[in-house]
């Protein structure tokens, strides 16, 4: 199975930046890993949230209802200068504890297309994720604030 999404322009929504636009929680609809769609929820997690802040980020991981959520948490890096943008998750001091992709909004989404092998440091260069590549493509949504 090939996914891959049309190349992104780096508009920019409302008049904000792309750092701007990522800010917030978002959780995954849709995952595409080495070509392979992995149902959300289903096999592989019943939800995985994605928090960006100013300068860090923290994933959750819900693997089942009654299971405690996994997750990992670090800095990161993104890059707007290239295109499409870069974006470098960072879990630890070494090159090695890195997880690199490129990022982009489009309709209100999310969309990150990295390398699932953290260490490797392979930057993807499209949104796709076809068989044996070892990338992820990762759609997410907003998640609404509770007023």
């Amino acid at each position: 199975m090939l996914l891959a999404l049309s190349q992104p322009t780096l508009a920019q929504e409302n008049g904000s930046s792309l750092r701007e636009q990522i800010i917030g929680e978002w959780v995954a609809i849709s995952i595409v890993s080495s070509g392979k769609k992995t149902a959300i929820p289903g096999e592989r997690t019943q939800e995985l949230n994605l928090k960006f802040k100013e300068k860090d980020f923290e994933v959750r991981e819900h693997k089942a209802k009654a299971e405690k959520a996994d997750g990992f948490k670090g800095s990161y890096l993104l890059n707007t200068d290239h295109q499409p943008a870069t974006l470098d998750l960072i879990l630890g001091n070494t090159e090695r504890d890195k997880i690199v992709g490129i990022v982009r909004i489009e309709d209100g989404k999310l969309i990150l297309c990295v390398d699932s092998l953290m260490g490797r440091l392979k930057r993807p260069n499209k949104f796709e994720s076809t068989e044996g590549s070892g990338f992820d493509l990762v759609i997410l949504k907003r998640v609404a604030k509770n007023n």
